[in-house]
């Protein structure tokens, strides 16, 4: 960081995202099963072929579920309020299941892609779509008894008594096996879509408490945002005009009696003005530089890059990339921006550095310059009377968040603040009103 050179471009961060709508949610479970159908079918089909004299038909149909399945999955993608109006997809989806019942008869793909079928109507419309798992699964009865009704062993009327006898038993026991396994896959729709719509309920109700949650975050950031200007503005603009307005109640008495002491009150109400308006201004800037989204490194670097290219003194450092808590993130930077002015104002240095890091637990940001110095006092009370109230302001800042600042200096070696903060802020601290903003061992001469 250096004098000349150019700020950092700022940067332009989103709001916080919003808890998913309820139609993403629901399409994103739809999309999930028309996967699974995708792999499922695939895997069928391969099977199937191994064992069919003629593939083709299984091929075909496996290509037209895979094909329409992955179609599914795009649409939903791109436009998930389709689930909202559930009917023209699933007759779609029913449609490509009786054409592959079509082409390929009851088979496995089949069983595939009605079974998932009936978990789509579940995921889009829950325990409403109970008439469609009714119906796919009376229909695989029907299929189920047809074909047994084919797989039925016939007798040969010119073979022997022996041998008719021997194939009757044979195929009956056959039959009898593939009965016991086709009369249980019907089922498998009413339990596909009762799986299917116990997953959209789940899905409902975590989005439900995901929006409660980012709701009851918005409300805990609005609030901490309104208790923050409070504070900023009582600890800078609100004391100064408290004495502007001191000064002003005094003018008029003092034209009458002591018009010398008039010119000098109408001089420190005009110098109160200019101060209270800086300082709303600097509040201003504050608030809009930093968004946030944007990593404290980087906002680190940019007050500084902005504030050497405006006072021409060089800046210097070590800044590392940290994470910490939004409160210490705030306070960290008004204790850095206090810091570059009152070496703006006070210091009259060549040089600054300024660094960023973390070590024990605890974030340290410093700030050292090369001017002139001065005297710290042993005890913090003493700073009031010396006129330094931005050390004070300092040194409130880094205790509200359950830190300490240290401030060494000596005449014409410069000056160095220092803070130390935890990353997270204590969960509870004193009011900087009523207690000592730090430790008189924070404070080294």
């Amino acid at each position: 960081m250096r004098g000349g050179r150019a700020p950092y471009p700022a940067r332009v961060t989103d709001l916080p995202a919003a808890a998913p709508a309820p139609a993403d949610g629901i399409a994103a479970l739809c999309r999930f099963l028309l996967l699974a159908r995708t792999a499922l079918v695939v895997t069928t089909a391969a099977a199937a072929v191994l064992i069919t004299a003629d593939p083709w038909p299984t091929v075909a149909a496996a290509a037209l579920a895979a094909g329409w399945s992955m179609a599914g999955g795009v649409v939903l993608a791109r436009r998930p309020g389709l689930t909202g109006r559930p009917v023209p997809l699933l007759a779609a989806d029913l449609a490509v299941a009786a054409g592959i019942l079509a082409i390929a008869g009851a088979g496995p793909v089949f069983l595939a892609v009605s079974c998932t079928s009936a978990a789509l109507s579940g995921a889009a419309c829950g325990v409403r779509s109970v008439p469609v798992w009714a119906a796919l699964t009376a229909v695989g009865y029907v299929l189920t008894a047809l074909t047994l009704r084919s797989l039925a062993p016939t007798g040969s009327a010119t073979g022997s008594a022996t041998g008719s006898a021997t194939g009757i038993a044979a195929g009956s026991s056959a039959a009898g096996t593939v009965a016991v396994h086709l009369t249980a896959v019907p089922p498998l729709h009413v339990l596909a879509g009762l799986g299917a719509a116990a997953a959209r309920s789940a899905v409902l109700r975590q989005l439900a408490l995901a929006a409660a949650a980012m709701a009851a975050i918005e409300r805990s950031a609005i609030v901490g945002e309104r208790g923050r200007m409070a504070r900023e503005l009582h600890d800078s603009v609100a004391q100064t005009l408290r004495g502007l307005s001191f000064a002003a109640v005094a003018l008029p008495a003092s034209l009458e009696r002591r018009p010398e002491l008039a010119g000098e009150l109408a001089g420190t109400v005009a110098r109160a003005a200019q101060t209270a308006a800086d300082e709303a201004r600097d509040l201003l800037d504050t608030l809009r530089a930093d968004d946030g989204g944007t990593p404290l490194a980087d906002v680190v670097r940019q007050a500084c890059t902005a504030w050497s290219d405006r006072t021409g003194i060089p800046v210097r450092g070590d800044v590392h990339p940290l994470e910490v808590a939004v409160d210490v993130r705030h306070e960290l930077l008004r204790i850095l921006r206090e810091a570059l002015s009152n070496v703006e104002r006070h210091a009259r240095a060549a040089a600054v550095r300024v660094d960023l890091q973390a070590g024990r637990g605890a974030v340290h940001l410093s700030v050292r310059d090369d001017g002139v110095g001065f005297a710290v006092p042993d005890d913090a009370a003493a700073l009031a009377g010396s006129g330094h109230y931005g050390l004070i302001g300092m040194a409130e800042r880094a205790a509200r968040v359950g830190g300490t600042l240290h401030v060494t200096s000596r005449a014409s070696g410069g000056t160095a603040v220092v803070a130390r903060v935890p990353p997270a802020p204590a969960a509870a601290r004193p009011d900087p009103a009523t207690a000592s903003p730090v430790a008189p061992a924070a404070w080294s001469g």
